[in-house]
Parts: structure tokens; C-alpha cells; sequence
């Protein structure tokens, strides 16, 4: 099955490229989109569809008056069957509002028929139905039936076909071959409406719009994950996991790889648990996470850690050359080269980092025991004292760090993402982690920006793996052209005009009241 192909700038005209005509020509998708389009799925991005168009042939029911002419079945009464109302172009348009701006996707879009017959000298019949007036899509191959919830008035095609009366449902006909391109396009539009009949099952969406589950490194992404990554919505485990862990695949450099480590989000929660009083005791809780990584935490040079406080808020803590803080060094440490714990928080007024580092600090140093007994022997006995604690805090100290904060209370996870991207990015960002201010890394429209490419990048990696079959991420990534595509969406910056706004101006409406006036830093709550 051919992937959608958009028109190119410069194509020719839909009418040029495709055969209509009642025979059928093939579906075309093209874009109303003017210039150079930006690096995409060619076609895969499911909020690129919307904007699609395509060409089929229209049917209507015959709703003519019972006559002679219409034959009779079985039963001694009058057929009607679908009567060919002509090749149509069929698009999903948003009506502008009452204020001017254009109209909500769900309330205010309809689907537009341009319908135009063979020889027909003038620009066609326009048919436009709401598309919530659509309830469900009966699909036969070739054909999708698009049942409405009430009957609709159509003058233009009574005049044309001497139909009378409302018409409960129309139909779109299409090529076998071209037919899955069509019921994805046209699920793409009407992504309420319930799917009967006989659908290719490879094409189905579920009613969060998404194709298929991706995985990767045994994390799975899911439709109602994606969900999440929709306008002021709060990231949740999966979808936090899922994404640092493609950061990492396809943008950490060379030198940097076997050197840093991702732990999983549930790592601290896990840590803390069963009523633990420290670090030390916490060991126990995971300490077969990490007993294939060679060396353990402590080999790492950079141990990133997703923490979130009581199930409401997102953060990032780094450990940075951790062995540092236990074994001699043969010459003093630059400061760059020091075991530090340093904590990037997003919030306006970020929760106190006491008992997080305390509890990292107790873990590391039950980790440096158990892996070298000799050592630890000569330094003491290893029991958790307050001794020992305060030793272990002068010596790793924990740095909060002068990062970007974010203007609304729910940003705090797409924060951690473009934090974890930044520090790949440029070589010196790990190096000199929280010794100087790093406000200036990004601006919270990167991040706005950011939420919107991940959505752009799950929605096309979903609908890549269900025409593939391959929902292995990383293998799908062994595809240069597409992990191209996914590092551009990783590290694109808004258009120069939007970064010259202000980043209030960058925030949804429904948040713009609140900035100037309170406080939005602390509460992120997580979802499950």
C-alpha cells in the first residue's frame, strides 16, 4: 500500500493529477498549505490529515418520487438504491467563530463536496455537513457510508439529480487499492463517529486518534498517553519515560554514551517506599535495577533521575560524577569534575530538594558498599548515622540550578524533556551544571512548541508502525530518513516571529488571566 502523497509546491492541480470521472480515478491528498512545507511524515502526521483533501466519487440515496421508474424487489416494493452524484473533492474545513478566529476542531468544522460532473462547464455543486452531524461510519470496501444523526436538506443535489426530501447519508467511493488511504483520511475528520462494518483493521483508530502502541526499551506509549500531550494537559510516567528515552537514542553524542545514565520515573518512588527512613534502607527496594549496568550508578558519569513530589509535580535530578564523592582523588577536582546532586525544577517556587538529596546520598553510599566491601571497611562500619549523613553532605552537596520556569501549572514534564535535550545538545551544558545560571537555555514558547511536536511525532510514529507493523521504535529509527525527522522535531525552535512575542503570549488563553496575578510553579498533578 503507497503512503499518502502530498501535492508539492508547484504540483499540478488536483483536477490535473487525478483521472475523475464517474469511472473512478485514484484518491488524491493534497494540502491547502502555500510554500515550502516544513520536514514531515509525508502524509503520517494524523493533524496533517485533517487538512488533507481527497477525490472520490459521491453517492446519495435515490430519494426520487415513487414512479415506474424505480424498479421493484422481491416484495413487491420500490428499491433505492445509491444514485452517482459525480467525482467530488472532500475536505474538512473549521468555520471562523463569531469572534473572528477560526472555530474549535469538535464544535464548528464541517466536511465540504465540491461535486462536478463529466463535461460540466461550471465549478460544481458544494454540499457542506456538519461533521458532528455524522454519528457513524458503516465501511464496505470500496465504499464508506457516512450515516448522519438527522436527515439533511440538500437543494443542490435535488436540482441536480431530481432528488427530494432529506438525505439520511451519503457514501464515498474509491478505488480497492486507495480505499485504506480514504478511511484513514476520512477517521482523521470524524474521529467521534463509531466505525461498523467491515474496516481494515490496520487503518483503525481508537477514539484518542492514535494508530498503534508504540515501545521502546520496554516502555509502551499508548493512545490515551498521547492524549496527554494535548494543550494544557499534564505528562504522565509513560509518557515522560517514553520520551526521555527517545531523547536520549537519537541525541546523545558519542562521548557521552555508555557514561550517562536514564533512571525510570518510578526509580525514587520506588526508592522511598515500605516505609523506608533513608536512603540506605531504600537500597534494598532496587537493588536489582541497575545490577546489569556495569558499575552500577556510581559508573556513570551522569545519572539522570525523573522525581516527581507526591504524585503532583515534575522535576529532574542529575548526579554527576558520584564515585567522585567516595574514592580518593589523585589530583583535586575542577569544579566541573565534583560529585554534586543538582536539581532542575521548572516550578516558580520549587519544593524543598532536603530530603530528595538526603535520600540519593544514603542510596549511594549503600550502592558504594555493597560494590566495594574492602573500601567501606576501612572507612567505617557502613551504618547510617547522622555522622555519616553530614560527611556525605559536604562532600555532594546538592545544587539547585537557575533553569527556565514555566509560566502556567502544567508544563513541568515537557520542562523536563527540553532540559534533558538542551544538555545533549551543547557540550559544555553537563560540564557545568548549576555553577552558573542557565535561564537564558530556552524560553517557555520553546517549550509551548515542543509539546506540539511531540504530538506531531507520536501521532506519525503510531501511524508509521500500524502501515509497518513494527511498533519496536528503535527499529523503525534504523531508518535514517525517519530519525532524521524525530531529531528535527526534538530540536526545532518556533518561528522567529513567535520568539519575539512574549511568553505570555505563548501561554492558552485560558492561562493568560492568571500570569501577573498568582503564583502556578508548584502543583502538577500526575496522571495514571
Amino acid at each position: 500500500m503507497p503512503p499518502l502523497r502530498p501535492a508539492a509546491c508547484g504540483s499540478p492541480s488536483t483536477s490535473a493529477m487525478c483521472a475523475g470521472g464517474a469511472g473512478g480515478g485514484p484518491i488524491c491528498i493534497d494540502s491547502d498549505e502555500e510554500g515550502a512545507p516544513p520536514p514531515s511524515f509525508t502524509g503520517l502526521d494524523l493533524d496533517q490529515y485533517r487538512k488533507k483533501n481527497i477525490l472520490c466519487r459521491l453517492m446519495v440515496p435515490d430519494r426520487r418520487p415513487a414512479s415506474a421508474e424505480v424498479p421493484l424487489s422481491s416484495n413487491g416494493q420500490q428499491k433505492r438504491p445509491m444514485l452517482i452524484s459525480g467525482t467530488a473533492r472532500a475536505s474538512r474545513q473549521c468555520i471562523p467563530s463569531r469572534g473572528g478566529a477560526e472555530g474549535s476542531a469538535d464544535t464548528n468544522a464541517e466536511l465540504e463536496f465540491v461535486v462536478k460532473r463529466k463535461g460540466d462547464a461550471t465549478d460544481g455543486v458544494r454540499i457542506r455537513v456538519p461533521c458532528r452531524s455524522v454519528s457513524h461510519l458503516v465501511v464496505r470496501p470500496p465504499i464508506i457510508v457516512l450515516k448522519l444523526q438527522k436527515p439533511f436538506p440538500c437543494l443542490a443535489l435535488a436540482t441536480a439529480d431530481k432528488v427530494t426530501g432529506e438525505i439520511p447519508e451519503l457514501a464515498l467511493v474509491t478505488q480497492e487499492s486507495l480505499f485504506r488511504n480514504m478511511f484513514l483520511v476520512v477517521q482523521c475528520w470524524l474521529p467521534h463517529a463509531m466505525v461498523t462494518g467491515s474496516p481494515p483493521m490496520s487503518a483503525m483508530l481508537t477514539a484518542e486518534g492514535s494508530v498503534a502502541v508504540l515501545r521502546l526499551e520496554g516502555i509502551s506509549l499508548t493512545a490515551r498517553d498521547v492524549k496527554l500531550l494535548g494543550d494544557e494537559q499534564r505528562l504522565n510516567d509513560s509518557v515522560l519515560d517514553f520520551f526521555l528515552r527517545l531523547v536520549i537514542l537519537v541525541m546523545s553524542p558519542e562521548h557521552l554514551r555508555g557514561s550517562l545514565y536514564l533512571a525510570s520515573t518510578f526509580f525514587f518512588q520506588k526508592l522511598t517506599s515500605a516505609g523506608v527512613e533513608n536512603g540506605e534502607q531504600g537500597w534494598h527496594n532496587v537493588q536489582r535495577w541497575t545490577r546489569t549496568l556495569p558499575g552500577g550508578l556510581l559508573g556513570q558519569k551522569f545519572v539522570v533521575l525523573p522525581i516527581n513530589e507526591h504524585n503532583i509535580h515534575w522535576w529532574l535530578a542529575i548526579l554527576c560524577h558520584p564515585l567522585r564523592g567516595f574514592e580518593p582523588l589523585e589530583k583535586p577536582a575542577t569544579l566541573g569534575e565534583a560529585a554534586r546532586i543538582v536539581c532542575l525544577d521548572s516550578a516558580e517556587e520549587p519544593p524543598p530538594k532536603g530530603r530528595v538529596a538526603a535520600f540519593l546520598r544514603g542510596y549511594m553510599y549503600r550502592e558504594w558498599r555493597e560494590r566495594h566491601p574492602g573500601a567501606a571497611q576501612v572507612a567505617g562500619t557502613g551504618v547510617h548515622s547522622e555522622e555519616t549523613a553530614g560527611k556525605l553532605s559536604t562532600v555532594i552537596k546538592a545544587v539547585e540550578a537557575d533553569v527556565p520556569k514555566q509560566a502556567n501549572d502544567f508544563d513541568c514534564g515537557i520542562f523536563i524533556i527540553e532540559y534533558l535535550s538542551h544538555l545533549l545538545q551543547n557540550e559544555s551544558a553537563l560540564s557545568g551544571l548549576g555553577l552558573v545560571s542557565h535561564k537564558k537555555w530556552f524560553s517557555q514558547a520553546s517549550v509551548s512548541h515542543r509539546r506540539q511536536r511531540l504530538r506531531w511525532l507520536a501521532t506519525g510514529l503510531q501511524t508509521v508502525a500500524a502501515r509497518t507493523g513494527e511498533t519496536d521504535v528503535a527499529r523503525l529509527l534504523e531508518d535514517e530518513r525517519l530519525r532524521k525527522l524525530v531529531i528535527a522535531a526534538l530540536r526545532d525552535q518556533p518561528k522567529r516571529k513567535q520568539e519575539s512575542s512574549s511568553d505570555r503570549a505563548q501561554t492558552p488563553p485560558s492561562q493568560r488571566h492568571k500570569q501577573g496575578t498568582e503564583n502556578h510553579g508548584s502543583l502538577h498533578k500526575k496522571k495514571r
